[in-house]
């Protein structure tokens, strides 16, 4: 419907546009942007690529040429890649958007942190952590400089930043850019925005990582009830947001209370991807353990027989371990030592 009404109109402009020529490129390249953008979210991807490609190749054709235009076309294009996470592809066009911009803007301007933002990004997913953290500090100066210390961009480095360091174990360093971000965030956002939700779910998992479990539990709670709200108690986040109270409460042995979230986590999993399917197992096994450690093995038993029978189900899978694992800890706690 609006896909292929917008697709119409687009393609007509540029036919348009090249008929008449002497057309600013910049004004050129925008609609084929335009075009582009309305074949990725239908789903096109390849003539959303090529597309974008063509917004490049304008640009680089130009009888007068605009760097400026130029920059933002490769920007578009490697962030396009980065999204279908080409990885590879994005970084040589990122690398070259850099170097325009540094010859045409200023050193401390918003454009080049944008692409050092992206090359960050790039550092971050390959294990760079040093680096990542280096360029994010950049660009965080750059943005509270040009743009407010409550702009949204300065939220969205802050928490890149703590996702980093979580993907590192270090808790210490995240907490206070999570927390940053999150005050940023209750200036500008309703509690229960799904953005805002997603964070409290970040800082009150890198609480609990750091066994603040007082300051943890009221954040989880409220992402529970914050899903609730926004009447999205169906997908993976609402099961993640159960499983991660659940597991405060488990950590402060308070079984009983674990237990009553962890069969509607499960149950979402289930819902998702099916009883039969790996992916369930984590939530399968959770539950199957809280009731090993408040005792009833009777219930645990069939829990963990099922988890394994999903394991061995499937050709080379490295469950199977786990699996048997978990059903020889129960054994051994029910006293079955044979």
């Amino acid at each position: 419907g609006h896909f292929a009404d917008a697709e119409s109109l687009y393609l007509r402009a540029i036919a348009i546009m090249e008929q008449i020529g002497k057309i600013k490129t910049s004004d050129l390249s925008s609609v084929i942007h335009n075009l582009a953008d309305v074949y990725d979210r239908d789903g096109k991807t390849p003539q959303a690529e090529s597309t974008y490609r063509r917004a490049v190749e304008v640009s680089e054709s130009a009888p007068i040429q605009e760097p400026k235009v130029l920059s933002e076309n490769l920007f578009r294009l490697a962030n396009y890649y980065f999204q279908h996470r080409r990885y590879e592809e994005s970084i040589p066009l990122y690398q070259r958007c850099f170097q325009i911009r540094e010859g045409v803007f200023e050193p401390n301007s918003v454009e080049i942190a944008d692409v050092l933002n992206a090359l960050a990004n790039l550092d971050g997913l390959s294990g760079n952590y040093l680096e990542a953290q280096s360029k994010y500090k950049r660009v965080l100066q750059v943005y509270e400089q040009g743009l407010g210390s409550n702009d949204f961009k300065v939220a969205m480095v802050l928490i890149s930043m703590g996702d980093v360091a979580t993907e590192h174990d270090q808790y210490v360093f995240a907490e206070p850019v999570y927390k940053r971000a999150l005050d940023i965030y209750e200036k500008r956002l309703p509690a229960d925005h799904p953005a805002a939700t997603k964070l409290y779910g970040k800082l009150a998992n890198t609480y609990k990582q750091e066994g603040k479990y007082a300051d943890a539990v009221p954040l989880a709670e409220h992402v529970v009830t914050a899903y609730e709200h926004l009447k999205d108690t169906s997908g993976s986040e609402m099961a993640s947001a159960l499983e991660t109270l659940a597991d405060l409460h488990s950590d402060q042995f308070r079984y009983a209370t674990a237990i009553g979230l962890l069969p509607r986590a499960l149950e979402i999993r289930e819902t998702i991807a099916g009883k039969d399917a790996t992916s369930v197992l984590p939530a399968l096994r959770r539950l199957a353990l809280a009731y090993v450690d408040m005792s009833d093995f009777k219930t645990a038993e069939p829990l963990l027989l099922r988890a394994e029978e999903i394991s061995e189900s499937k050709p080379h899978n490295s469950d199977v371990a786990t699996s048997e694992l978990h059903l020889a800890y129960l054994y051994f706690r029910e006293g079955k030592y044979d």
